[in-house]
C-alpha cells in the first residue's frame, strides 16, 4: 500500500531529525490528508522517541513535545485525536483541506 509506505518513510525521516542533539525545534509537514502521514507518523516519533529516552535515563523536559504555531493560533482546523494522540496534541497540528471549505 502506497500511502503506509510513504508513511514508514517519512517516519524514518522525522525520528532521524529528531537524533541530532543540537536540534531544538522540527517543522513537520506534508501534503497529504491521510492521517496515517500525518498524525500517525508524529504519534509514532513521539511515542518511540519517548520509549528511547525512557531507556536512556532522559529527563522529561528533554523530551521532544508538540508545540501549536502561534503564528496559526487562530486557524480553526487543527489535527485529529487519532493513532495515540491526546485532544491537546492534535490542537498543536495543523491541517488545511482545499476541498473542505477552507476559509483561510
Amino acid at each position: 500500500r502506497r500511502v503506509q509506505s510513504l508513511a514508514n518513510f517519512q517516519l524514518t525521516i522525522l525520528k532521524h531529525a529528531m537524533s541530532f542533539p543540537n536540534v531544538e525545534r522540527i517543522v513537520y509537514s506534508t501534503c497529504s490528508v491521510h492521517d496515517e502521514e500525518n498524525e500517525a507518523v508524529v504519534s509514532t516519533a513521539l511515542e518511540e522517541h519517548a520509549a528511547q529516552a525512557e531507556e536512556e535515563g532522559v529527563e522529561d523536559g528533554d523530551r521532544w513535545t508538540l508545540a501549536s504555531p502561534v503564528c496559526l493560533e487562530h486557524w480553526e482546523r487543527r489535527g485529529r485525536a487519532v493513532a495515540g494522540l491526546t485532544e491537546e496534541q492534535a490542537r498543536c497540528l495543523v491541517r488545511c483541506d482545499g476541498l473542505d471549505g477552507d476559509r483561510s
